[in-house]
């Protein structure tokens, strides 16, 4: 399995020592600010360019060294074109960080995005959560406590859990429906 890490251009936040800082890693456009942020400069910046125009003077210097990947299609997002990037070169369990959760628009489409990844792992980051979107065969060690909620995007078949309070056993997860 191969892992990356992705920034994006959603609201700072210092992730100090969980970035796996020897993963490869890729910017998304604006993102590379959030990398550089936290001590990570990436491999690649991909987009459209448009965000890396507005960044601050004191950051284009170290911007500058970064091999930029140009993607200029509008029909797809900075997010979506460097996961296509990522998901080209084999990279299958990905590290989103500084996803933003400050706007429900830019949570549901970065949910819809990763939905159709289906071959990857991705872990989104944001300040205040950690949303996984992973495979139909999943395991997760977490303390007890840990609040856990599984939501289909929009609907997931056979979900079967274990050592949750609430076990599930071959159930159906459906938007507008049963969610756990």
């Amino acid at each position: 399995m191969k892992k990356a890490n992705l920034f994006l251009n959603g609201s700072f936040t210092d992730y100090g020592t969980l970035i796996n800082r020897s993963l490869y890693t890729i910017a998304a456009d604006g993102g590379v600010v959030n990398a550089i942020k936290n001590n990570c400069i990436p491999a690649a910046i991909a987009g459209d360019g448009d965000s890396i125009q507005e960044i601050p003077s004191h950051y284009k210097k170290i911007i500058k060294s970064i091999p930029f990947i140009p993607t200029p299609d509008q029909n797809f997002t900075d997010f979506e074109k460097a996961l296509t990037i990522l998901q080209l070169n084999g990279y299958t369990y990905i590290n989103v960080y500084c996803f933003d959760d400050e706007r429900i628009d830019h949570m549901i489409s970065g949910l819809s995005i990763c939905s159709s990844f289906k071959t990857m792992t991705i872990i989104l980051h944001s300040r205040s959560q950690i949303v996984m979107k992973v495979p139909n065969s999943f395991s997760l060690q977490c303390k007890v406590g840990t609040i856990i909620s599984l939501l289909p995007f929009p609907t997931a078949s056979n979900v079967t859990t274990n050592g949750l309070q609430w076990e599930l056993t071959n159930d159906t997860l459906k938007i507008g429906g049963f969610l756990s």
